[in-house]
């Protein structure tokens, strides 16, 4: 059976996409997401354009590891010089998943980040002026934290529905609104209107 999840389209959490969470609101965590048949789906599209099916089998191969920054946080004991470390950009992040050291480039998708042992880490941003920047967290820690993110990105919905034979709905034309003068009834232009001038009655 095709299964769907459905986005929230109205915004992005950053450049992440928010979902249908199962039990109510919404999610960017793919694990969260309420999954529909097919015709749920476009039936729950049909009522309200905003709500988006995207196929689940298009997604989830092409999902990021992403880390919120909201529930991380410890007092952190190192062990030994050689436990396997992460090292995150402070104060920089797409919505609220953090950045992590990949090579010599910033990823969001931890499955991309370098991994340093302890040593290496305060080696290379243990410095005064890289702690300032930079940030070491222990990878297992941080690894139980992690969750699965679709990003608007590296994925599209018109290449998601391609070929289902969906047809998504236009969202509503926002009717124009042209202000009256209140004395007269007459249309007066939108820099007229907050002044109380009116061309036609004075």
């Amino acid at each position: 059976m095709e299964q769907f999840i459905l986005q929230d389209s109205r915004e992005l959490i950053g450049s992440r996409i928010s979902w249908w969470r199962e039990g109510g609101s919404y999610t960017t965590d793919l694990n969260q997401a309420q999954v529909f048949t097919r015709d749920d789906a476009l039936s729950q599209h049909a009522s309200r354009w905003s709500d988006i099916p995207w196929p689940l089998s298009f997604v989830r191969p092409r999902h990021e590891m992403a880390v919120d920054f909201q529930y991380i946080g410890i007092h952190w004991v190192p062990r030994a010089g050689t436990e396997l470390c992460y090292v995150a950009s402070r104060f920089h992040f797409d919505g609220n998943d953090m950045f992590w050291i990949s090579g010599d480039a910033l990823t969001t998708d931890l499955t991309k980040a370098s991994v340093f042992t302890l040593d290496e880490a305060f080696s290379h941003f243990g410095s005064e002026a890289s702690a300032c920047t930079r940030q070491v967290w222990p990878k297992s820690y941080v690894d139980a934290k992690a969750r699965p993110i679709a990003s608007a990105v590296t994925m599209t919905v018109s290449d998601a529905l391609e070929g289902t034979g969906i047809t998504l709905l236009r969202p509503p034309t926002q009717r124009r609104f042209t202000p009256r003068c209140g004395a007269c009834g007459q249309f007066v232009t939108a820099d007229q209107a907050p002044s109380g001038i009116c061309r036609h009655c004075r």
